[in-house]
């Protein structure tokens, strides 16, 4: 999933992400299989260490959502399209700077085993200032000048599959060991 990922870096350092190639199929191939891993833990014994791995995969996906979601917009613009004005955006700004650091706590807290209901409330609140930012995004002004729609990105596929691990592994975190 990770290698996905950061395959998708040169990419979007150039906007020009492209859903269908290689580095994009890793990173939903490897995503799947991290499910089909915890999907099976929550049937089998709990495997910690998988769980830390994924939480930090999942929240990793979600921070480069909210990265991924501006270059995309930029790579609109190159196809004659209006620029995205991030720092005309307040709000938006916010809850970029807010999920990356955010998710920045998260991965140090993860790494280092401060497991804690504050972390657990870390995760969640991760999700969902992600959310507002790509909902936030598609409803927001600039984005009806420009031909972007977050629905039809990559941003929203890594937010998509960067929750559904981290729920997965919160349910693990907080599942009692029987």
């Amino acid at each position: 999933m990770l290698i996905g990922l950061v395959g998708m870096g040169p990419q979007v350092n150039v906007h020009r992400i492209r859903s269908g190639s290689i580095a994009a199929w890793v990173f939903r191939i490897g995503g799947a299989l991290m499910m089909i891993g915890l999907l099976l833990s929550l049937s089998s014994g709990l495997d910690r260490a998988l769980v830390i791995v994924s939480l930090i995969m999942g929240t990793a996906c979600v921070v480069s959502c909210s990265v991924i979601v501006h270059h995309e917009w930029i790579q609109a613009g190159h196809m004659g399209q209006p620029d995205f004005q991030l720092h005309f955006s307040p709000l938006m700004l916010v809850l970029t700077v807010g999920t990356m650091l955010i998710g920045a706590v998260l991965i140090i807290g993860l790494a280092a085993g401060w497991m804690s209901s504050t972390l657990q409330w870390l995760i969640a609140i991760e999700m969902i200032v992600g959310f507002a930012l790509l909902l936030g995004t598609q409803f927001s002004a600039e984005r009806r000048r420009a031909a972007f729609s977050v629905s039809q990105s990559f941003s929203l596929q890594a937010y998509i599959l960067g929750v559904i691990v981290m729920v997965l592994g919160l349910i693990l975190l907080v599942k009692p060991v029987l």
